[in-house]
């Protein structure tokens, strides 16, 4: 994580310099994948973390707060397909 100490003695976040998850060989920013979520009109915040997968290495588990009063369908892997990112992640490992 990136980040500075000012003249005051305060932290201040820059931003996650180094967040990758290492998924069957391919290298994906939890950043990247945080924004193609919260591209869908139903997603209020998301975020990314990795967890062990005894095939892949790392897995994906995606944590989704939906906006309050949204109403409509949410199937994240077809978003994903539809913003041309492939799935962002699978549908029992992303729960909104």
């Amino acid at each position: 994580m990136g980040a500075r100490r000012d003249e005051d003695g305060y932290y201040w976040i820059t931003g996650r310099i180094d967040d990758v998850i290492n998924v069957s060989g391919h290298r994906l920013g939890t950043a990247e994948v945080e924004s193609a979520l919260v591209a869908h009109e139903a997603v209020a915040e998301a975020a990314v973390v990795g967890y062990p997968h005894p095939l892949k290495g790392q897995g994906i588990y995606c944590y989704v707060l939906l906006n309050s009063g949204y109403t409509g369908e949410w199937e994240p892997a077809a978003h994903g397909r539809a913003q041309g990112t492939g799935p962002a992640c699978h549908r029992r490992l992303c729960r909104a």
